[in-house]
């Protein structure tokens, strides 16, 4: 008896299933907040940004 393999692109589709994403699929920070508008993501990444900075001027 010979048993297939699966390949990543469908073990991935069987675990996010296949419906489209719904207006709560949203990203979640540690922290809670969530990124469900650009202006927030912008807002995070910037944040993200501001402290690299630091670290990477005293390198």
């Amino acid at each position: 008896m010979s048993t297939g393999s699966i390949g990543r692109t469908e073990s991935a589709r069987d675990l996010a299933g296949d419906q489209p994403p719904t207006d709560d699929d949203v990203s979640i920070t540690r922290d809670g907040r969530r990124l469900d508008t650009p202006a927030k993501v912008i807002a995070f990444v910037d944040e993200i940004n501001a402290s690299r900075a630091p670290a990477a001027s005293g390198a």
